[in-house]
């Protein structure tokens, strides 16, 4: 029996020992899996900080170029305009022209700055160098502050639209350094508030007839909900959800409702006018009526009056709906990513003629943004109609050499300007 026993003990005690081993094999195993594991994390948590630390940094940098590039671009820009001033006088043509040329280089070195960030515009429906020389409005819908600098970005490739361009803008754009800029260039600072709009639009109206068409303007920028979607959305369906039954429509969540004034003003002022059979008119213009085959059925326009003969409507949409801001565009703390313009045409005559007709259609533009962002955001793509095809991606692509050169340039100037202000500071001093 105590063979038995001992035999029982032995085989209890080698078997502990096994158990045991396995344990502690199996809690070696463990801490190594988890310190693998620990290993790993700290690896993610390091190069997720080193990334972090770097996007911070680079960020300082752009934000610097930026600083210097207003420095450098900006004060010799307004030093030059103010020298060609007396040339206004005497030889506008020429002023003009030089005026345009300057203005282009400066939206450039705006573009610039997306550019240089990875914030790439890609053009997508009608294809728009066919009206690139003619007079055409641009409507376009407003999120951010990014809206702006990303249009001068994709209108900078486009040979011959930012030096005849206006842009119409809020009033307290006047005192920010571009505004300096659009002054010189003749753009509209419309009055912001409802008890300026009604003075606002008649010098809008002032403006196109002394400006406009006096320097033969092309494109003219309008943003016709007023202000940024975040600020007026709320405003906007409150007021919808009041007039449902007369807009045809009770919400809009990627646009707002347009205001209708300053596109009243633009059509009033620049649509091709219709002189009708029961005005007055002078004898030359009574003779080449009745030279007419169908009198009744003809209007005259005068052949030296600018006419709009084009809207072009942009969809302006950034993926998932979150929009870039000035901010991101500056120093670069953003992925690079794409913002597409969705472009459409509408030949002018295509427009009600009658102002509550223009007013509605309008209306039903932006529903139908809001429908075609609503769709994009979903699922990445433009709606398009039953037989129209794929709608072409086009992305823009920016002169790197004009842009180096461009900055040369600048920065000889301001050079050239420095040292002759300090040269007449010394006679003074």
């Amino acid at each position: 029996m105590s063979l038995e026993n001992e035999k029982q003990d032995e085989i209890s005690r080698k078997t502990n020992k096994e158990s045991q081993g396995i344990f502690f094999t199996g809690c070696t195993n463990f801490i190594e899996i988890v310190n693998l594991n620990l290993t790993a994390m700290d690896q993610m948590c390091c190069s997720g900080l080193l990334y972090s630390s770097y996007v911070f940094c680079r960020g300082i940098l752009k934000l610097i170029w930026v600083l210097a590039n207003n420095l450098y671009c900006f004060p010799t820009h307004t030093l030059w305009m103010l020298t060609l001033f007396p040339l206004k006088k005497c030889k506008p043509n020429v002023y003009w022209k030089i005026e345009g040329l300057l203005y282009h280089w400066m939206i450039s070195m705006v573009g610039c700055w997306s550019w240089v960030s990875g914030y790439n515009v890609v053009e997508v429906g009608d294809d728009v160098s066919r009206i690139m020389d003619q007079t055409v409005l641009v409507i376009a819908n407003h999120q951010s502050t990014a809206d702006v600098p990303l249009m001068m970005g994709c209108f900078n490739a486009k040979e011959g639209v930012l030096s005849n361009l206006m842009w119409i803008m809020d009033s307290v754009f006047k005192y920010t350094n571009f505004g300096i800029v659009s002054y010189f260039h003749d753009d509209f600072f419309i009055l912001s508030g409802p008890e300026n709009r009604e003075r606002g639009v008649q010098l809008l109206k002032r403006h196109l007839e002394k400006v406009y068409k006096t320097l033969n303007r092309k494109w003219l920028i309008l943003f016709p909900e007023g202000g940024f979607l975040h600020k007026r959305r709320e405003a906007s369906n409150r007021y919808l959800q009041k007039n449902a039954a007369q807009i045809g429509f009770s919400e809009l969540r990627n646009v707002t409702l347009p205001r209708v004034g300053a596109m009243e003003a633009i059509i009033e002022s620049l649509a091709p006018p219709s002189i009708h059979l029961n005005q007055t008119f002078s004898s030359d213009v009574e003779e080449a009526l009745d030279d007419l085959p169908n009198r009744s059925n003809h209007v005259i326009i005068p052949p030296d009056e600018p006419c709009l003969k084009y809207i072009l409507d942009i969809t302006i949409a950034y993926p998932s709906g979150k929009p870039l801001s000035l901010f991101d565009i500056v120093t670069g703390c953003k992925e690079p990513r794409d913002t597409y313009f969705l472009y459409k045409i509408y030949e002018i005559k295509m427009i009600p003629s009658d102002a509550e007709g223009m007013k509605q259609w309008l209306y039903d533009l932006f529903k139908l943004k809001d429908d075609t962002l609503q769709h994009f955001y979903t699922t990445g793509k433009f709606p398009i109609e039953v037989g129209d095809g794929t709608l072409l991606r086009r992305p823009v692509q920016q002169d790197n050499l004009k842009f180096v050169i461009l900055h040369c340039t600048f920065i000889v100037s301001t050079y050239m300007h420095y040292c002759i202000l300090s040269y007449l500071y010394s006679l003074l001093w």
